[in-house]
């Protein structure tokens, strides 16, 4: 179970730091990165936990944290799918073109914006 944690905490950390090396960072980075930084501590003190699970207080407390975690990180999960699926849709409405650098003064557009 430690060898199984600690690779899936190396494969996150991986999998997250990769991209940072073309684009900044995001929040989506920053969670990828603390939950495989968790895994591998959770699998690197695996017998300490268990040990610490025989007393009755601490394993409340244990699993109200992991209650918690897994509520976010379900949560986490359908906000990435929804984003996923919505950001693949088609534009309903084409007659608006967006140039960046340029602008219209009332009716009149600017000279960047007539020679683009």
């Amino acid at each position: 179970m430690k060898l199984i944690l600690i690779s899936i905490g190396i494969i996150f950390f991986i999998t997250y730091t990769l991209p940072l090396i073309w684009a900044k960072i995001n929040i989506g980075n920053i969670f990828g990165i603390v939950l495989g930084i968790l895994f591998v501590i959770t699998g690197a003190s695996f017998d300490l936990i268990m040990q610490l699970c025989k007393n009755p207080a601490i394993r409340i407390l244990l699993i109200f944290a992991l209650t918690v975690f897994i509520i976010f990180l379900i949560s986490f999960i359908i906000t990435l799918i929804k984003i996923i699926v919505h950001c693949s849709g088609n534009a309903t409405c084409e007659n608006v073109i967006i140039i960046l650098g340029c602008r219209v003064k009332g009716k009149v557009p600017t000279r960047a914006l007539v020679s683009r």
